[in-house]
């Protein structure tokens, strides 16, 4: 229900040639894969993406139609890693490897001359990678910073911007899952939710020292993770949950969708759905 409603009043995002639109997918989920691959991969990583044309299902291609490919190269988005610790979870890397050329940080930084000028956007999954002004002094082609969740604190909004940068993020994708944790929270604590972000926790503490507030309910707190000996660990009317408010299958990969419509629309030229600007 959320899927057809939060973007229906999008319309299709007229993409670069040979690409699939991402914006259409919000309303029909089952979205074209255009089959087209970036080169000069590892091996490893070309066997389980194919993401390159050299290889086509193990056949040899003729130089025409290497040229074709080349024509239709894929922009360049950097990624911290795939799968382990803090990699991009492996489905969402298939789903970027369809409309990006996908590159990770280590690749990157083994041959920084010739990938900075490949990298047009950056997917920032889980705050990595970290965008500092080394790397934006790094990378002349980029175009934007595409964040895989609402939240932007990890990002230095102006810094960004004056780079001539641009940064979105999604928060249609998380309207749903919030709202479902923020009714359970509600139920839990049988009083209300707040969320750290948004108050004064100290004022919280002591409103519920003193039982101004009966019980809350925390998916969000500053810091993360609290420290072990902060006063709301010491309170038995709070309920505080490791944000994990958009921690679904569904959430995290409808952020992804919505994060790579974002930067797909940056790079056409095209009206961005949700673009974050400075302060």
């Amino acid at each position: 229900m959320f899927r057809s409603k939060a973007f229906s009043l999008l319309k299709p995002v007229p993409l670069m040639s040979g690409q699939s639109n991402l914006a259409y997918k919000f309303i029909h989920p089952a979205i074209a894969s255009h089959g087209h691959r970036c080169h000069r991969r590892s091996v490893d990583y070309r066997q389980r993406y194919k993401t390159c044309p050299c290889s086509a299902g193990g056949r040899t291609i003729s130089a025409p139609q290497t040229k074709v490919m080349a024509e239709e190269e894929l922009p360049g988005v950097l990624i911290l890693d795939i799968g382990g610790t803090h990699g991009v979870l492996e489905n969402l890397a298939a789903l970027l490897g369809k409309h990006f050329c996908l590159i990770t940080m280590k690749e990157f930084l083994e041959n920084k001359k010739e990938m900075s000028k490949k990298i047009q956007s950056v997917f920032v999954f889980e705050c990595r990678p970290t965008i500092d002004r080394e790397l934006l002094e790094s990378l002349p082609s980029l175009k934007v910073i595409g964040n895989s969740g609402v939240g932007v604190d990890h990002l230095d909004l102006k810094m960004i911007s004056d780079f001539g940068v641009k940064v979105t993020n999604t928060p249609h994708a998380v309207a749903d899952p919030t709202a479902d944790i923020g009714m359970a929270l509600m139920l839990a604590s049988a009083r209300r939710l707040v969320e750290g972000a948004v108050i004064d926790q100290d004022a919280l503490v002591e409103a519920l020292q003193n039982k101004v507030i009966r019980a809350a309910a925390l998916d969000v707190t500053y810091p993360e993770p609290l420290p072990r000996d902060h006063p709301l660990l010491k309170l038995n009317n709070i309920i505080i949950t490791p944000h994990i408010g958009t921690a679904t299958v569904q959430a995290i990969r409808m952020m992804a969708e919505e994060a790579i419509a974002n930067m797909l629309a940056v790079l056409n030229g095209q009206p961005i759905p949700s673009e974050v600007f400075p302060k």
